[in-house]
C-alpha cells in the first residue's frame, strides 16, 4: 500500500499501520494541500487499477486538477488498466507524458 496514500507514507507502510497512522492524522490531506495552494495533482505508480485509480479519483472529487503520467504508471493487468484510464478521463483527469512536464 505505502505510496498509495497520495505520497505520505512510507514503502514498507502496512495496510493496518497505514489505517492507523491516517485515523490519527487530525487536517484531512485536501484540507493541507488547498491550504498550501496545490490545484492540481500529478500522480505516476503502480498500480493503475488500484493505487493510480483510487488516488486520481479521490483527487478529482475533492476538487483537484489531475494530470496522469502516461509513462510513469503501469497496470497488473492491462485491460483492468484501460478501463481504470478511461474511467478517470471521463471523470476530468488529464493525461501527459513526463517528457512534457519536465519541459514544460
Amino acid at each position: 500500500m505505502g505510496r498509495c496514500i497520495h505520497g505520505v507514507m512510507p514503502r514498507s507502510t502496512s495496510p493496518r499501520a497505514t489505517a492507523s497512522i491516517l485515523s490519527r492524522n487530525p487536517v484531512p490531506v485536501r484540507i493541507q494541500k488547498r491550504e498550501r495552494g496545490v490545484e492540481r495533482v500529478v500522480v505516476g505508480g503502480l498500480a493503475t487499477e488500484y493505487c493510480v485509480l483510487n488516488t486520481a479519483a479521490d483527487a478529482l472529487r475533492n476538487g483537484f486538477g489531475v494530470l496522469l503520467v502516461e509513462d510513469a504508471i503501469r497496470a497488473i493487468d492491462d485491460a483492468d488498466g484501460q478501463r481504470a484510464i478511461d474511467s478517470l478521463r471521463d471523470q476530468g483527469a488529464k493525461m501527459g507524458d513526463s517528457g512534457a512536464i519536465l519541459n514544460g
